[in-house]
C-alpha cells in the first residue's frame, strides 16, 4: 500500500483509519492539527481502494523496560537533564546496549522460529 499527501496530518489520519483507529483519538494527530501543521479531513479522497475497506484492527506495541524508563523520565523533573543535555548520547548508547542484549536473548530465537514456521520466510534473507 502506498500513502502520499501534501497534508502530512491528513496522511497520518488516513494511516490511523487503516489501523482501525479514529484519527481524532490519536494524540499526536490532534496536537499537530491544533498547531496548524495540517488538517484532519472529514472525508479522504483516495485513488484505488477505499480506506475503510482496507482497515484492519491494529494491536499497539507493548512497552518494554526502555520505553517505560523514557516515559517516566519525560514526566519527571529530570527531563531537561536527560533529554536536553549532552547526556542524551550516553543514554542512547545504554538503550542500544539494552536492545542488543534483548536481541541476543530473545530476538534471535524469534527470528529462527519465524524462518522455520512461516510460509513467508522465503521472501526474507536469512539474518
Amino acid at each position: 500500500m502506498l500513502l502520499a499527501s501534501a497534508n502530512l496530518v491528513g496522511l497520518d489520519a488516513a494511516a490511523a483509519r487503516l489501523m482501525g483507529l479514529a484519527p481524532e483519538n490519536v494524540r499526536h494527530i490532534a496536537l499537530c492539527a491544533s498547531h496548524g501543521l495540517g488538517t484532519v479531513p472529514a472525508s479522504f479522497g483516495t485513488a484505488g481502494e477505499e480506506i475503510d475497506s482496507l482497515a484492519a484492527l491494529f494491536r499497539p506495541a507493548r512497552h518494554n523496560a526502555a520505553s517505560w524508563l523514557e516515559l517516566s523520565l519525560r514526566r519527571s523533573h529530570f527531563e531537561y537533564l536527560v533529554f536536553k543535555t549532552p547526556l542524551l548520547g550516553f543514554f542512547c548508547w545504554g538503550v542500544r546496549r539494552y536492545y542488543d542484549l534483548w536481541d541476543l536473548m530473545v530476538g534471535r530465537r524469534l527470528r529462527r522460529q519465524f524462518f522455520r514456521t512461516s510460509r513467508y520466510s522465503e521472501q526474507w534473507p536469512q539474518i
